[in-house]
């Protein structure tokens, strides 16, 4: 199946562990991206633009956004 994480030495502290993810794990994480947008493009085409704009605007209410990141770029360390 493949290592989607490595973890090294941090040379600034010997106590801690930099965890990164493989070329495998962004490959993973960019596939899953390609597909949550299919699958957000079949939602917003069955709700309609407002009611997929109110399905997001209450999930990000659910969730305090320094907890989780909805955005792929988050995820990839981007803005």
């Amino acid at each position: 199946m493949g290592t989607w994480i490595s973890a090294v030495d941090d040379p600034q502290d010997g106590r801690r562990k930099l965890v990164r993810l493989t070329p495998r794990g962004v490959d993973v994480l960019r596939r899953s991206a390609a597909i949550f947008d299919r699958l957000r493009e079949e939602w917003a085409e069955k709700l309609g633009a407002d009611r997929m704009a109110a399905l997001e605007a209450d999930l990000r209410e659910m969730v305090a956004p320094a907890n989780f990141r909805l955005d792929v770029a988050g995820w990839l360390g981007g803005a």
